[in-house]
């Protein structure tokens, strides 16, 4: 007569066989392993998300660096060729040779540098075959550098300028 009260019973949902209750649900190692799995996918994406900042505050200063080094270049251009010259150097003029300048948060430093150019596809020195002498032109250099992580980042623009125009 047990018998068929546990059969009843099992039929019913009353009485568990001892390979059923391994079967149901999860373990504690399944809890711990996707526990892990979940836990590598979110420090992925939160690295992701820090390179992504990263990269987007690099670019934004490496455009602001760009922008002051054409602003410095196109000042250049607006002189005439006797004014193209830096404050101290040779040729000397009114453009400092280097000056420090905060945008946002970031500092950068603007260097110019100015230089006389000896052509030498009319001669060189004293066997130079155009009235102008050795100094055929002047080549301009711009160079604005600003911190990163890495180190210093550098944007350098570059022009000649023979008779007051740029090449």
């Amino acid at each position: 007569m047990q018998n068929a009260v546990c059969s009843r019973q099992k039929g019913q949902g009353g009485v568990r066989s001892a390979a059923a209750s391994f079967t149901a649900g999860f373990t504690l190692i399944e809890v711990v392993v996707a526990a892990m799995l979940i836990l590598v996918a979110f420090v992925g994406l939160y690295q992701l998300f820090q390179i992504s900042a990263r990269y987007v505050v690099t670019a934004k200063a490496r455009e602001a660096a760009l922008s002051l080094a054409q602003e410095r270049m196109e000042q250049l251009r607006a002189l005439s060729y006797s004014a193209v010259g830096t404050v101290g150097g040779t040729p000397s003029g009114s453009i400092p040779q280097s000056e420090i300048v905060a945008l946002d948060t970031t500092t950068f430093l603007r260097a110019t540098t100015i230089v006389y150019v000896d052509d030498p596809a009319d001669g060189t020195g004293g066997s130079d075959v155009d009235a102008g002498g050795p100094n055929d032109y002047k080549k301009a250099q711009v160079s604005v550098s600003f911190p990163t992580e890495n180190g210093t980042t550098t944007v350098t623009l570059v022009s000649n300028f023979i008779s007051g125009t740029a090449m």
